[in-house]
């Protein structure tokens, strides 16, 4: 797989809308994310929540190389045409579930992974989740610079609409690296 010398946990606090999202909207766009080298390799990825709203569903992230186009308005379904997927260098994307499985040991909802689970099980959406795939991010601007979008999508058994504070929302990501790439 990959060898790295060394690790870095990054996080990102996207702006959200304080209306409510329901499933399918586009929860955040444009949110910088400043890479420790030119090529990392995400080896997870885990969100929480300041607020317990997101207790079932998804977001689905989307990593770009340049900031030119939203994947779509805020609180809309996403509308990115292929064209600018492609002019804004998509690097690829990861879902972040939210599930009573995962929050069961804690007192409070809210918190998020990248699921890597093995053997076929299902999240509270009943997709198949398998092994976890790592994501190789690749900047090729000088100050190393990446950006995420985010929707909320699949909504669990219950598509449930979510609302939340701008700012209540973390993405972590534990990022491998060699310095000299």
């Amino acid at each position: 797989m990959f060898t790295y010398s060394q690790t870095r946990r990054l996080s990102i606090t996207p702006t959200l809308d304080t209306s409510e999202y329901a499933e399918g909207d586009v929860l955040f766009v444009g949110t910088e994310l400043k890479l420790p080298a030119k090529t990392c390799v995400v080896e997870s990825i885990y969100a929480t929540w300041k607020d317990s709203e997101a207790t079932a569903g998804a977001i689905f992230l989307y990593f770009f190389e340049s900031n030119d186009t939203a994947i779509g308005t805020i609180n809309d379904a996403p509308n990115i045409t292929a064209a600018n997927l492609v002019a804004n260098g998509f690097l690829g994307g990861k879902k972040i579930h939210f599930d009573s499985r995962i929050e069961g040991a804690f007192s409070a909802a809210g918190i998020g992974i990248q699921m890597g689970f093995s053997g076929g099980q299902t999240d509270s959406g009943n997709d198949t989740v398998g092994p976890v795939d790592p994501v190789l991010l690749k900047s090729t601007r000088e100050d190393r610079k990446i950006f995420v979008q985010g929707a909320w999508v699949d909504g669990g058994n219950t598509s449930q609409a979510i609302t939340s504070a701008s700012d209540a929302l973390q993405i972590h990501f534990n990022l491998g690296f060699n310095r000299n790439i």
